[in-house]
């Protein structure tokens, strides 16, 4: 329920756990390298896990799997940077926005994971995607505009796509289930 902020670069050879909170870049972008993993924790209401105008790096990987836990919210530039090697796992009801103010890049690997197709994860906001995005038994949402070169397989659920986007020659996408564009 506050609000870090840095100038310019920052690194944190640990963990950052966002709950509540907001990181800022002033001025913006600003690029934070994390080595450790990077936790999501959205419990408040009125508080929304943010990054504002932070470009961020995560090497240790994003474990977004636990209840409770919602939304993150991408602004000012802000984005997220999955490099190879690394994961970003999510589970149903979990949530990233930012619309064209925000992006998420998959060099890596991304998980979604359901216990039914109805289930979703979303995307609101841009999305790169260079590596594999696995989903399991649940719906994977893009709602803005993406552009695809790596793989993205649908194992028992659905790809949910709105808004533009852009899928190279060398992409590869599976779906065992429902695609929908509109």
């Amino acid at each position: 329920r506050a609000t870090l902020t840095f100038n310019q670069e920052a690194s944190i050879g640990g963990q950052l756990t966002l709950k509540d909170g907001v990181v800022k870049a002033s001025p913006a972008p600003g690029i934070m390298t994390v080595t450790g993993m990077f936790a999501i924790n959205d419990t408040d209401y009125y508080w929304i896990p943010t990054l504002n105008g932070v470009q961020l790096i995560v090497l240790g990987g994003i474990d977004w799997t636990e209840d409770g836990s919602q939304n993150l919210n991408l602004q000012n530039g802000g984005s997220v940077f999955v490099p190879v090697g690394t994961q970003l796992n999510m589970t149903s009801g979990k949530n990233i926005n930012g619309a064209t103010a925000g992006t998420v890049q998959i060099a890596g690997t991304m998980t979604c994971k359901g216990k039914e197709s109805t289930d979703s994860c979303q995307i609101n906001c841009n999305f790169v995607n260079s590596g594999s995005v696995l989903v399991s038994r649940a719906t994977l949402v893009l709602s803005t505009a993406s552009k695809i070169s790596g793989s993205i397989s649908v194992a028992n659920g659905a790809f949910y796509l709105s808004g533009t986007h852009t899928f190279s020659v060398s992409s590869s996408v599976v779906v065992n289930g429902t695609l929908t564009v509109i």
